[in-house]
């Protein structure tokens, strides 16, 4: 990443809903606004880490992205619609499950600069 000659300040990470089918839909929002004197963009990421897996699982993975360019003093609320399905991962034996529990989105700059975190749970 480079240079932006701008800041952005970040809002809470809001969730629709906290508790979800593992065929249900995660709805993320965040606001950001432009706190800098020129017009800039942001790109926004979200992460998604598995607290309790019955393997080891990465530590993050980055699940969706946008950019947003904002001018001076401007906010834009940006929503991330994640299905339950892209928390999955291949067993041992070869069939791609999605377990219940608790999953935490990060939502960042980058992988380094995570800004908010929130958990869902994920029932079935």
């Amino acid at each position: 990443y480079g240079l932006g000659w701008t800041q952005f300040s970040w809002g809470a990470a809001r969730l629709a809903e906290s508790r979800l089918p593992v065929d249900g839909e995660v709805v993320l929002s965040v606001d950001i606004t432009n706190t800098g004197e020129r017009s800039g963009s942001e790109v926004v990421q979200v992460y998604v880490r598995d607290k309790v897996a019955t393997q080891v699982r990465p530590l993050q993975e980055l699940k969706a992205f946008q950019r947003v360019t904002l001018s001076p003093g401007e906010t834009a609320t940006l929503t991330f619609t994640l299905p339950v399905e892209m928390f999955n991962f291949t067993r041992r034996d070869g069939k791609r499950i999605v377990e219940p529990g608790e999953f935490e989105l990060q939502v960042g700059a980058s992988s380094a600069d995570i800004r908010e975190a929130v958990t869902v749970q994920v029932t079935g």
